[in-house]
């Protein structure tokens, strides 16, 4: 079975490893998800961006490389923050 696959991938992660390895990188992934796409995150939570981004776009897989910091921005891309005006509390709550 395969999955359209969207990779967010942080270039500086690994003191710049992985975008000095991404050629490599990017043949391997081809390997296991051949129906890819990737971004490179260019800044605070712009992993967000592109994985919320993705999934609107139907991708079936968010793949994420880096480390602690572009997986929480990539697990936050799959939640909307609510918008507090446009939410209707009943009996005061």
């Amino acid at each position: 079975m395969s999955f359209r696959a969207f990779i967010v991938a942080n270039p500086l992660a690994g003191a710049g490893q992985v975008e000095k390895e991404w050629d490599q990188l990017e043949r391997m992934l081809r390997t296991t998800l051949p129906e890819c796409d990737y971004a490179f995150t260019e800044g605070p939570n712009h992993a967000t961006l592109l994985a919320r981004e993705a999934l609107k776009d139907g991708w079936e897989m968010i793949v994420g490389i880096g480390g602690d910091g572009t997986f929480n921005e990539v697990v936050n891309g799959f939640f909307e923050k609510p918008d507090p005006d446009a939410i209707e509390l009943e009996d005061g709550f």
